[in-house]
């Protein structure tokens, strides 16, 4: 029918459907990325990951980001997700000042991938990364600097942070599923493999995911730190 309306002088447009990562559900996800995490039932398959490393935090390094973290508590009110940045941001920071400025901190990234599937249509899926870790391979991402960074041995797996101001930040699970599906897809793309991350935060409340090299997804616990104090429940 379309070889018949292009000869007849026709304008034939595919069909495009395109969604946001806040908007999408589990099948446009998989329709945009081929990345299937739909159980039998349709819904979100996810395995428990129980396996978070508990690393080498230094102990004075987490003890000024708990002073900041409560010298900004006092001072701020937390109405608004611009107040919950400031605190992630901080902890952020705090986190790649370890790796001695070979990571850096990309703000709002933009991406968009799509897949276009056996009828013509083809399925996008785009938005903004709130935060994206990634190795400064060149020593030039960063802004001033001048020299060069060693190259690592392997590629650095990406890390998707979102940030909400929401009590129940499984709200927001399915952006950041889609948002590292995006992420892992271009990446494929490029002939880049590796794992996956992705941290979702309210800064009190923390949540942590990964796409495996099977493109399977595993969602640890939900971690809640006392904001000022090193504790964690």
């Amino acid at each position: 029918a379309n070889l018949y309306r292009i000869l007849a002088g026709e304008d034939v447009k595919k069909k495009r459907e395109s969604k946001s990562f806040g908007d999408a559900d589990v099948e446009h996800i998989a329709l945009a990325t081929g990345i299937d995490l739909r159980s039998p039932e349709g819904d979100l398959e996810e395995q428990r990951w129980t396996t978070l490393p508990d690393g080498d935090f230094p102990e004075d390094r987490l003890a000024s980001l708990c002073t900041e973290w409560s010298r900004v508590s006092e001072r701020s009110t937390f109405w608004y997700e611009a107040s919950h940045r400031a605190l992630i941001d901080r902890a952020l920071h705090a986190v790649l000042d370890t790796f001695d400025g070979s990571l850096v901190l990309t703000y709002e990234l933009s991406v968009e991938t799509s897949r276009e599937d056996k009828s013509g249509t083809t399925y996008v899926l785009r938005g903004a990364v709130d935060y994206t870790v990634m190795f400064d391979r060149q020593g030039k991402l960063a802004a001033g600097r001048s020299t060069s960074c060693p190259a690592p041995l392997k590629p650095l797996n990406f890390v998707g942070v979102e940030a909400k101001k929401v009590l129940d930040i499984t709200e927001a699970k399915m952006q950041l599923v889609a948002e590292v599906c995006a992420l892992r897809k271009i990446r494929t793309a490029a002939g880049r493999s590796g794992l996956i991350y992705g941290v979702l935060s309210n800064a009190e409340k923390w949540q942590f995911i990964m796409i495996d090299e099977e493109d399977k997804l595993h969602v640890s616990d939900i971690i809640t730190v006392k904001l000022g104090t090193p504790d964690r429940d």
